[in-house]
């Protein structure tokens, strides 16, 4: 495939293209032009030392310099082969695509973008991809964001991709962005659904509070290489009885939902490390000042 004119090739010449130039080539049509100042002669061949060569480069010059005389200045363009769809940036439930936010997860394009009604890995197969299994033209790379961790899809699913002639990548949400701008930039046919990256705690369970993104959520204090007598003790804390009465029911969908940590603590969602007392059961009388001196 024969690459596109692109204003950083050091033959590139805009005049070829087309008789005005892009706003954004100016940066190089300026190197380009003094490259021509230097060289002796214009465009066309004519030398600097006629009459008819100096106004030729003269109009060639104002054509990069000045506003009036360039009927494109004011119009914003993206170069030609430069994707019309890229994803500038992302949050825990939402992708901001050209700066413009959309909640949900995405199945995007080199030139549109679709809503996909997708929110985690199981909902994930040849029916919910149906819009990349039967698109054309062809993509040759799709990239699957599988959310904040890495999850991988059945044997059977990559293999319906390969009869059709794309290649599926499983990646977490921030690395299959990165790399579908990359393939962009390489004006590669290219594709991708993304999962938004939600908090999930150990059990897979989704948990919005202030979290970072290697919380206590991802590893124990022995993983994360936190020396023994700074580990977490069970000693420092009272047991929560409040929690505790719901500690069976934890992940049915039945009553109020806590965090179990790794050292089995129950936290209500995004008040640990906070001032946020623990839910109360009605009329239960709790000694503060007791729970201050602990």
């Amino acid at each position: 495939k024969q690459r596109r004119p692109n204003a950083s090739d050091p033959s590139y010449d805009p005049f070829k293209i087309t008789p005005s130039y892009r706003p954004q080539d100016s940066v190089f049509l300026a190197k380009w032009l003094k490259k021509q100042r230097e060289s002796g002669e214009s465009v066309n061949g004519k030398a600097l030392d006629t009459k008819e060569g100096q106004e030729r480069f003269y109009n060639e010059e104002k054509m990069a310099t000045q506003f009036h005389s360039n009927p494109f200045a004011a119009r914003i363009e993206t170069p030609r082969g430069n994707p019309k769809m890229m994803v500038t940036a992302y949050s825990p439930d939402s992708f901001f695509l050209n700066d413009k936010e959309v909640i949900g997860s995405v199945v995007v394009t080199p030139n549109r973008y679709y809503h996909w009604n997708v929110t985690s890995m199981e909902e994930v197969n040849e029916r919910t991809l149906s819009v990349l299994l039967h698109m054309f033209p062809v993509p040759d790379v799709v990239f699957l964001g599988t959310g904040r961790n890495l999850h991988f899809v059945d044997e059977e699913l990559r293999i319906a991709f390969q009869k059709r002639g794309s290649i599926l990548h499983c990646l977490t949400t921030p690395n299959a962005i990165g790399q579908f701008g990359q393939q962009l930039s390489l004006t590669r046919r290219v594709a991708c659904a993304l999962i938004n990256p939600v908090n999930t705690n150990a059990y897979g369970k989704e948990c919005f509070g202030d979290f970072i993104d290697n919380d206590m959520f991802s590893s124990s204090d022995t993983m994360l290489g936190i020396m023994p007598h700074k580990q977490f003790n069970t000693s420092m804390y009272k047991t929560n009885k409040i929690a505790e009465k719901y500690r069976a029911t934890q992940g049915t969908g039945v009553g109020p939902q806590y965090h179990i940590l790794s050292d089995g603590r129950m936290v209500r969602p995004g008040t640990s490390g906070t001032k946020l007392r623990p839910m109360l059961e009605p009329g239960e009388n709790v000694d503060w000042e007791d729970r201050k001196s602990t």
